[in-house]
């Protein structure tokens, strides 16, 4: 465009130039033209005769005109021609310098256009943000900072200057209108900067609500073009460096402060950088360790091969995990957990190992307590039930593998009367009595033998190269007989025996599971006969084992076919002869064993944990039939026995409360019966739910009283109402001192106590008289009547009452 102008220009100034020539030549013709009529005029008038003096007069003034106006006409006709010739050449000359002007400009324009479009190349290609602007305006921007503030336009941008409408940068809301990213507080700055000399940078955060933070470094700096100051902003994204310094940052101090040891080496294996866990569980300073091997906390507990195969897998896979024993700098042996990684540099090759440990000398503590927990009982400190199975599935094995190895013994030890000891004495003093026996049947062992808690007071044994009974039983009598020395405990002697069964392998069993049951029955059978002694296993005594696994299936579903049923044993005041109350004793018919002794399912529902839900029933049945009692007009105490299990592990008091409200029974009419075991066992316990009892009016006695083991301080401080001396007692106080001696001992003690005192197994009339002699109360035995059902106890009161 600017080219074509310049040629424009050119012709318009030749064009002008001719045009001024052709007009003085045209006028320069013209005027030759009037100089030739002249001319031609002068010579007519010359030709005229010349007749009279006015004529002459005539021409002369004519030839004298003509003669000046040809005069003037040269003088015109000249310097026409020299002013058209001058004009010419001013007009060429103009035109010349106006060509070789415009070819100048031209020039220039070219060369500016190609510097402008080289500035526009890089100031629109460049990563970097471009602002130019002065105090009031802005100048320009590029795309790149366009992109920074999220603004799609630059009319966005006119924020920057005082008296923008648009709001992107430096403004008290968060975004304008456009969603560009706000920046409160930017332009202050920028001028700011920009008014002190030289270069200024600076770091900024533009932040828009629905985006991540943008982090840019802007750069500053002003110059004088012409009369105006413009200053330029250079912007550079500085979001992803900020990320990786703050990502070093977080590295840094997780590696600074991480719980865990590391240590980075060289390629060559020598230590460059540690952390402080590193120095506090080695106890060797940074400055210690780095430049050597890792080799220097090598402890020497594993071999070379252990070394070579684990950088061989470090190598070959990047990485390495295990265990590994190493010492600290002041010599002590500890484990560690460690990791090794290989790190490779942007060209793959290896540039660092990194070790992270951590030390788990308490985790092998624990791993040792739990393994101890697990395998072995935490109060006798002996092999538990799990530990000694796996050793005697190992015996077994190596039996079965060697037949000529010899056999294995399995004894199986249980205190006898442990439950009534413990309850008495207490748990805490019981626990003592277990350590004590077990220290005991320690010391008579081998070494190769094994013992081991099994059960509250089950000790089992395992005896290897036991090849007959002949060898088994002089072990049993010793382990017996080491039980006999008394035991002291809490400043009280006990005496205490123990029941053995015995099996023997392979005689007896091929296995370690059959064996164990083969050995539960020997100790059944033992105790059954009386305990204190040893029984072998034989085939015939698992059939009663079995036949006690029955008996337990049939009682759990005994209550649910009603095959339970309640007797009552009337007591008789011994004085007047007239009934006391009732004891109420359950029954059990099985349909296929028929009548099952007490003696027989009684200890069985107190292992099985049965007892509570057959003492609830016996409790509500009893209640139900005393109130049929009291309904036909015959108020009668009716006596319920409580077992140890019932009492502490149900909320009896509750329960009675809520069985009396149900049968609508007055509490004096029911009496609970329990043992002086029940009582010695947490004894703030027991008095709390016996006040509670006792406030309800319910009576409390002791059953089978003197049997246990009691505290006489304690029996004042509870709110016993009567105390019934147990049958073993009364059964030869016609002829045995001592048994008088205890009876007469009891009778006293509860009178003594404002207690009422029930004689139980009276079947004699000379038991009678001495109870009488000795003013007992009230009797209960087979002298007086057998236990009976509810409707004959109703028929005693009818025949009593019609006695009167």
């Amino acid at each position: 465009m600017r080219r074509i102008t310049s040629h424009l220009l050119l012709a318009m100034f030749l064009v002008g130039a001719a045009s001024g020539f052709f007009v003085s030549v045209t006028g320069w013709w013209g005027l030759q033209k009037a100089s030739h009529h002249l001319t031609r005029l002068q010579a007519d008038i010359a030709t005229l005769p010349t007749a009279s003096a006015d004529i002459d007069t005539i021409a002369t003034n004519a030839a004298t005109t003509v003669a000046a106006a040809m005069a003037d006409n040269g003088l015109a006709l000249r310097l026409l021609l020299s002013m058209s010739l001058l004009a010419t050449v001013f007009f060429c000359v103009i035109a010349a310098l106006t060509y070789r002007q415009s070819s100048a400009k031209q020039r220039q324009a070219v060369e500016l256009e190609k510097r402008h479009r080289l500035f526009r190349i890089l100031f629109e290609g460049t990563n970097e943000g471009v602002i130019l602007m002065t105090a009031d305006r802005l100048v320009d921007c590029n795309q790149a900072a366009l992109k920074l503030f999220g603004a799609a336009s630059v009319e966005e941008l006119r924020c920057l200057v005082p008296g923008s409408s648009n709001s992107a940068i430096d403004t008290d809301t968060e975004t304008d209108g456009h969603g560009a990213r706000c920046c409160a507080g930017l332009r202050p700055r920028i001028m700011a900067a920009a008014a002190a000399p030289g270069i200024h940078a600076f770091e900024w955060t533009l932040q828009a609500p629905d985006a991540m933070p943008v982090f840019i470094e802007m750069t500053v700096q002003s110059a004088l073009v012409g009369d105006e100051t413009v200053i330029q902003l250079n912007l550079r994204d500085i979001t992803s460096r900020k990320h990786a310094e703050a990502s070093m940052r977080l590295a840094n101090q997780v590696f600074d402060n991480s719980l865990e040891g590391i240590a980075i080496t060289d390629a060559q294996g020598d230590i460059v950088k540690v952390n402080k866990a590193f120095s506090a569980i080695t106890g060797y300073e940074a400055q210690e360790v780095i430049g050597h091997n890792p080799r220097l906390l090598n402890s020497g507990r594993h071999p070379a091969s252990f070394y070579k195969e684990m950088w061989r897998m470090v190598n070959e896979t990047g990485k390495w995990q295990g265990e590994v024993w190493n010492r600290r700098k002041n010599g002590e042996v500890f484990p560690e957990w460690l990791n090794i990684s290989r790190i490779a540099d942007e060209h793959g090759q290896l540039a660092n190992y990194v070790g992270v440990f951590s030390d788990i000398s308490e985790v092998k503590l624990a791993e040792e307590r739990l393994l101890r927990q697990t395998y072995y009982d935490t109060l006798t400190d002996l092999p538990n039930r799990t530990l000694f199975t796996q050793r005697l599935q190992q015996e077994v094995t190596a039996r079965r593998a060697d037949p000529a190895s010899g056999g294995v013994g399995l004894l199986l030890l249980d205190l006898d009367r442990f439950k009534v000891i413990n309850e008495s004495i207490g748990h805490e003093h019981g626990d003592n009595l277990l350590r004590q026996v077990a220290h005991r049947l320690r010391r008579t062992l081998r070494e190769a033998d094994t013992i081991a808690r099994i059960g509250g007071d089950e000790f089992a044994l395992l005896i290897p190269d036991l090849r007959d009974a002949e060898h088994a039983a002089p072990l049993a009598r010793k382990l017996i007989e080491a039980l006999r020395e008394p035991f002291i405990v809490n400043a009280h002697q006990l005496h205490v025996s123990g029941s053995i069964g015995i099996t023997l392998h392979p005689a007896d069993a091929a296995d370690a599971e059959t064996l164990l049951k083969n050995v539960d029955v020997a100790l059944y059978h033992a105790k059954a006969l009386g305990g204190g002694r040893f029984e072998f296993f034989t085939h015939d005594r698992h059939g009663m084992a079995l036949g006690r696994l029955h008996m337990e299936i049939g009682l759990r579903v005994a209550m649910e076919r009603n095959e339970l049923k309640l007797v009552y044993q009337p007591q008789r005041h011994i004085f007047s002869g007239e009934m006391a109350g009732v004891e109420a004793l359950v029954r059990w018919h099985e349909p296929r064993l028929g009548m099952v002794s007490p003696g027989d399912f009684i200890p069985l529902a107190e292992e099985s944990g049965l007892i509570v839900l057959i003492g609830e029933w016996i409790l509500r049945q009893a209640c139900a039939q005393a109130q049929q009692w009291l309904a036909a007009g015959f108020p009668t105490r009716v006596a319920v026995n409580v077992s140890p299990r019932q009492f502490h592990d149900g909320d009896l008091a509750n329960l009675v409360a809520a069985v009396l409200q149900e049968c609508r029974l007055p509490a004096h009419l029911l009496e609970l019966e329990l043992t002086e075991s029940i009582l010695m066992q947490n004894i703030e316990q027991t008095l709390a739910i016996l006040d509670r009892l006792h406030a309800m009016g319910v009576k409390i006695a002791i059953d089978d009283f003197g049997t246990g083991y009691s505290s006489l301080s304690y029996l004042k401080r509870l709110p016993i109402d009567v105390l019934k001396i147990d049958q073993s007692f009364v059964r030869d106080i016609a002829d045995d001192p001592d048994d008088r001696a205890i009876v007469s001992a009891i009778i006293g003690l509860a009178h003594s106590l404002q207690m009422d005192v029930i004689a139980e197994g009276v079947e004699t009339e000379a038991q009678l008289a001495f109870l009488r002699e000795r003013q007992c109360g009230i009797m209960q035995g087979y002298l007086f009547s057998r236990p009976v059902g509810g409707d004959e106890v109703l028929r005693l009161l009818r025949t009593q009452c019609l006695a009167a």
